[in-house]
């Protein structure tokens, strides 16, 4: 009887021992299965580090913009478009042939006939005075040593209108590309700067962007002519000088992380 014990605890013990044994061993697998798993796993959340910078180029304006305009009022339409026609096409005719500036950069951005009323405060009545006739042009002007000489003739012509004298560059791209080159060799020592502070490498870029606003140039500069003697008078030609004007390109970079 004791023997038969022995013999069953025996049997149950060596089952037990074998059923951990499985157990331990499946256990195993599992678990080297999921670390070989998650090796393979993409790395969603990758290290990574972001710097922005600045970018900025001084450029000497290449060309000028100039508004002129010719304002004729009178009752008789016939007469002061002939009038005003006259004026304007004297001063286009000395831009072309005079100064030798080229058709496509001339360009005509206001012509309007409009009645002319006059408003008695007391009674709220409104008169009929007239019309009143206007003409302007946009000139883009590539010699600057001609800009004092075009002021003076075109209001000695009759332009009773000379405004929003503006330096700009004519190759806005040009200008852009190099302030953003600038700006990407400033964000890359920013970053080289952080990771050598922080005890890191830096790996590859994974995106760089361009948050920079498009230049239009000739903001800085703008200079009110907008009173001129329309005398046909000449008079000393103005010393008009340009400066610089700069340019800003803003960049961020991020970079993977060791």
């Amino acid at each position: 009887m004791e023997e038969t014990i022995i013999k069953r605890h025996g049997l149950t013990s060596g089952l037990f021992m074998l059923a951990v044994v499985l157990v331990v061993a499946i256990t195993g697998s599992y678990v080297v299965r999921a670390m070989v798993d998650y090796r393979n796993i993409p790395d969603f959340y990758p290290r990574e580090i972001t710097v922005s910078a600045e970018g900025k180029v001084s450029i000497v304006p290449d060309i000028v913009l100039l508004n002129f305009g010719v304002t004729t009022d009178g009752v008789d339409v016939p007469t002061i478009v002939g009038q005003n026609a006259s004026k304007m096409n004297a001063i286009i005719n000395m831009l072309k042939v005079t100064e030798n500036i080229d058709a496509k950069d001339i360009t005509t951005t206001q012509y309007s006939l409009e009645p002319r009323y006059e408003y008695a405060q007391k009674t709220g009545v409104r008169t009929f005075k007239g019309y009143t006739m206007s003409q302007q042009v946009a000139v883009k002007v590539r010699d600057f040593t001609k800009i004092g000489d075009v002021l003076n003739q075109a209001t000695a012509l009759g332009s009773n209108l000379v405004g929003n004298l503006q330096f700009a560059i004519d190759d806005t791209e040009k200008a852009t590309q190099q302030a953003r080159d600038k700006a990407i060799e400033n964000a890359k020592a920013k970053a080289q700067s952080m990771a050598d502070a922080a005890g890191m490498k830096l790996g590859k870029i994974v995106n760089i962007q361009d948050s920079s606003y498009p230049y239009y140039g000739g903001g800085l500069y703008e200079k009110s002519m907008d009173t001129a003697n329309g005398l046909g008078v000449a008079a000393p030609a103005p010393q008009i000088e340009s400066g610089q004007t700069e340019v800003t390109a803003n960049i961020y970079i991020t970079y993977r992380i060791k």
